[in-house]
């Protein structure tokens, strides 16, 4: 063969041999892309505070939405919460038809008063409707139950509520300061659930943390054979624990079976640190 021919044919060998290799390149990250997680998506419910000390009866407001609340970016349309209940101690107080909707050009979201009239620990729960993910062809069903402490009586706080994928508190969840560990038990149907996935993430209000690397967005902790779980909480803030359970299958919009996400999420609140420490000496 003629040393031009064989030029020409090494070139094109080696340009079809760039282009199968920008193609298996792009084959895996489009692979990527589609195999992520549904990361990141929290059914936030975030009250005033998380404890009222004084015992004159009162109201504070919660706020409800769903999106991703270390990114923030705006709320995602879900829809009405199809649930908003109320627990302190035997007694259930129905919330819903409570709900102001403050939707807005930013994003549809909630507000909600939740009364406190008797001392003890008020458990407020929120559940959200199925929403459909395009982007994970999934449905994703939340959700969610922060704690309110009133007038000093620190009882019910770590109740079992019996939502279907829930966290139960192992550590106290309020009165918390930047440095503890919070401990929780992920249960799915009642019973410990192992090996299952807990997202953390930090209400990141007014973007004030900022972060160089995605991966930095959303914790993730495993469960272990009791489905406990523990994270130290680096700063202080609202921190949503979202347990994630795989929960079957629905039909999808086209009437395929698709894949059903359950989460449970759980929020407290960190104080910060004292400014300086007072030393006592022993």
């Amino acid at each position: 063969m003629p040393l031009a021919m064989k030029t020409i044919s090494t070139a094109h060998a080696a340009a079809a041999g760039l282009k199968r290799l920008a193609a298996a390149f792009a084959s895996v990250i489009l692979f990527a892309v589609l195999a992520r997680p549904s990361a990141g998506h929290f059914l936030v419910v975030i009250p005033a505070t998380d404890a009222v000390e004084s015992d004159e009866p009162t109201e504070i407001s919660c706020r409800i939405l769903f999106g991703h609340p270390m990114e923030q970016t705006p709320p995602i349309s879900i829809g009405t919460p199809v649930s908003v209940l109320l627990k302190v101690g035997e007694a259930t107080i129905n919330l819903r038809d409570k709900l102001i909707n403050l939707g807005d050009r930013d994003g549809p979201w909630w507000s909600v008063a939740i009364p406190l009239r008797r001392p003890g620990d008020h458990i407020l729960l929120v559940e959200a409707p199925p929403h459909w993910e395009e982007t994970e062809r999934a449905w994703i069903q939340h959700s969610a139950k922060v704690i309110v402490h009133f007038a000093g009586a620190q009882v019910g706080w770590n109740r079992e509520i019996g939502l279907p994928v829930e966290i139960v508190p192992l550590t106290r969840p309020y009165g918390l300061w930047v440095g503890n560990c919070f401990r929780g038990q992920v249960l799915y149907r009642g019973k410990p659930a192992e090996s299952i996935d807990v997202e953390v993430e930090f209400l990141n209000q007014g973007n004030r943390v900022q972060v160089a690397q995605e991966v930095r967005l959303t914790q993730v902790i495993k469960t272990d054979a009791q489905g406990i779980f523990c994270y130290g909480i680096p700063w202080a803030g609202w921190w949503g624990f979202a347990a994630l359970v795989d929960g079957g299958s629905r039909p999808g919009p086209d009437g395929q079976p698709a894949r059903l996400e359950l989460g449970g999420t759980l929020w407290i609140y960190a104080a910060p640190a004292p400014a300086q420490a007072l030393l006592v000496n022993p």
